[in-house]
């Protein structure tokens, strides 16, 4: 009975270790384990004392037929949950928005703000002009530009995958701005930008980064010339990985 017991428990136990992996460590080996335990667990349950007495060596002898067409189809049907399990979960993974209060509802909960010494910069949460919801953060910077001259507004984003490629999304809104005047990165030197434009209106933006060997990365807005800046609607989601080509 202890046998059949963990077997039966052992694969919705699976499921919800797959589904806890997304959220607390690597998904790729959360769902090799959760695939794993389910295996045992079945093997456990279909090998238990009371299937074998009841069912291989009962029913088994005198409907040979029909418990082989049960259990196929019952291990077929099981199979196919799993598959559509862990293939729902991975469409919700990819819609997952990583970044926390990434409109502003919430003031500036999960947000840094910072300049340089000697930097001309404010910032404040504008509720009048702003691409959607209550409210947007506004960068305002007087400073000329130099390489020592910046305001930053980050956020830590953690539990990504490891070497797969994100892609990071915001709305700005420029007035009266230098050229490039602000720019979003994700890596340590800001190698990797994308600069806002010095055009009229609402316009979305977007930065495509792998992560490497980290499993998380600082997202970071960088003002650094003079101008008049809105930032609204922050994303940040995993892009679908491309089998290799063959």
């Amino acid at each position: 009975m202890p046998q059949l017991l963990v077997g039966i428990a052992s694969i919705p136990l699976a499921f919800v270790i797959s589904h806890l992996s997304s959220l607390v460590f690597d998904f790729p080996w959360g769902v090799q384990g959760a695939a794993a335990l389910a295996v045992i667990g079945y093997g456990l349950f279909v090998t238990s004392p009371p299937m074998r007495r009841h069912v291989w060596s009962g029913l088994a002898r005198r409907y040979p037929l029909d418990i082989a067409l049960a259990t196929i189809l019952i291990t077929g049907l099981l199979t196919g949950a799993a598959v559509w399990f862990l293939i729902k979960q991975e469409e919700t993974r990819l819609m997952r928005n990583f970044v926390s209060n990434g409109s502003f509802e919430s003031g500036t909960d999960g947000w840094t703000a910072a300049k340089s010494s000697g930097a001309d910069s404010r910032w404040t949460l504008d509720t009048t002009d702003r691409h959607t919801g209550g409210a947007a953060f506004r960068f305002d910077y007087n400073s000329e530009k130099a390489d020592d001259q910046w305001a930053t507004l980050f956020q830590r984003i953690t539990r990504l995958r490891p070497r797969t490629e994100y892609a990071a999304t915001f709305w700005a809104l420029v007035e009266q701005a230098e050229p490039k005047p602000l720019f979003l990165t994700t890596d340590p030197q800001s190698a990797n930008r994308t600069y806002v434009e010095n055009k009229a209106g609402w316009r979305e933006y977007r930065l495509v980064f792998n992560t490497g060997d980290s499993n998380q990365v600082d997202l970071r807005f960088v003002i650094e010339a003079a101008g008049t800046v809105w930032v609204d609607d922050i994303a940040l989601r995993e892009l679908k990985r491309e089998r290799p080509q063959k």
